[in-house]
């Protein structure tokens, strides 16, 4: 098919749908190819000739997606997602403290969610907060099971010379 494009009020063309991405046309261009009645802006003809000029989304909380590297707007790349501390949580509620384990199950839930948000100064505090819970579980266990462990062998010895 080809295409005629009105430029500065003169008829150019025809050209091929080849050639008609080279002739820089805009969504107001006015084109006519054959079976049209009048001009018509280019948007309405061909619209796939601006299907790259769609800026990206933006998310429901104004941010840039979150999965794309580069963000267009402002030209900068996002920050690393921040240690989520989620496998080390569960393990710490499932062999030390219930308690200190769930505490940083339930911050480290917030890591990814925030970050995909675009919210990655809140990303950062709650990757420490999770992991701040998640060591103070980990090391209490430890001192508690060195504890259990010491009063067994302590009475295995006392048992032994009794």
């Amino acid at each position: 098919m080809k295409y005629y494009v009105a430029v500065n009020g003169q008829k150019t063309g025809p050209f091929e749908e080849t050639e008609l991405r080279a002739q820089n046309v805009t969504p107001d261009t006015l084109i006519w190819t054959e079976g049209m009645a009048e001009w018509l802006p280019a948007k309405q003809v061909r619209p796939d000739l601006f299907a790259g000029a769609v800026p990206p989304p933006v998310d429901a909380y104004g941010a840039p997606n979150a999965n794309a590297y580069y963000n267009p707007n402002n030209g900068q790349c996002p920050p690393p997602q921040p240690k989520t501390w989620l496998v080390e949580s569960i393990l710490v509620t499932l062999f030390c403290c219930l308690i200190f384990g769930i505490l940083g199950i339930v911050k480290a839930a917030n890591v990814s969610s925030l970050y995909n948000q675009g919210l990655y100064q809140q990303a950062e505090e709650a990757s420490r907060e999770a992991g701040k819970w998640t060591k103070w579980g980990f090391f209490t266990g430890i001192i508690v099971y060195v504890l259990y462990f010491g009063v067994i062998i302590i009475a295995s010895v006392m048992g032994a010379l009794v």
